[in-house]
Parts: structure tokens; sequence; C-alpha cells
């Protein structure tokens, strides 16, 4: 199950990798949707790194949690001079502020979701 798991959130961060890699001009909806759209797919990949280390079956606030961040946050990271070669895309630091904090709430959001599903299965006494 734990290779399932890695294999997922591996999967998912070549996805992110892929549309990263597409050269496009700039086009946003609304002020600030790139840094919206950031949080969202950082928030899914930190959320997804929370689960590959088990996180929600800890149910709890921990190192796996941290590491989690840490992890999408870095890849994050490395995606924005990745893109720094693309022609049409460039890094920005608001960029990685936004993966970071999408990836926290990710990782909190599975910790929180551990805890409901902890508590549900412990027998009442």
């Amino acid at each position: 199950m734990k290779y399932l798991r890695w294999s997922v959130t591996l999967a998912y961060a070549g996805v992110i990798f892929y549309l990263s890699s597409q050269p496009h001009g700039e086009m946003q909806l609304f002020p600030y949707a790139d840094k919206i759209l950031h949080l969202i797919i950082y928030a899914v990949l930190g959320g997804l790194c929370a689960w590959s280390l088990g996180v929600a079956r800890i149910g709890k606030w921990g190192r796996g949690a941290y590491v989690a961040v840490i992890l999408a946050t870095a890849y994050g990271i490395i995606d924005e001079i990745h893109q720094a070669y693309v022609p049409g895309r460039h890094a920005e630091i608001f960029d990685v502020a936004a993966d970071a904090a999408g990836a926290l709430a990710g990782a909190a959001l599975v910790v929180y979701l551990g805890t409901r599903l902890k508590a549900r299965t412990e027998v009442k006494v």
C-alpha cells in the first residue's frame, strides 16, 4: 500500500512538472489567479505527501506532517527554477510562497481528517 501511495504522489508531481513545462503567455482571469492556482495545486501535493508518509493513520501533527510540507515546498522551489528556463514562463518567489502555503494547508487537512477518522474508530468506554 505504501508503494501505491507514493506512486500516486509521484505521478501527481509528474503532472505538475509537465504542466509547468508548457510555454504560455500571461492570461489571468482575475488578479492573483495564478497564486490561487499554486495554492490549490500544492495543497493537493502537500496532502498527498502527508498521506504517503502515513500521517493520516497517526492522526496528529508530527514529524511526518512537517516532512510532507518540506517535500512539497522543496518541489515547488525546484519547479520554479525549472520554469525559469521555459519560454514564456518565469520564476517568482511569491509562487513559492503560495506553494508553501498550499502544502501546509494540504498536510493540515490530512492531519485533521486522520484525527477525525481515528476518533471515530476508537472504542469509547
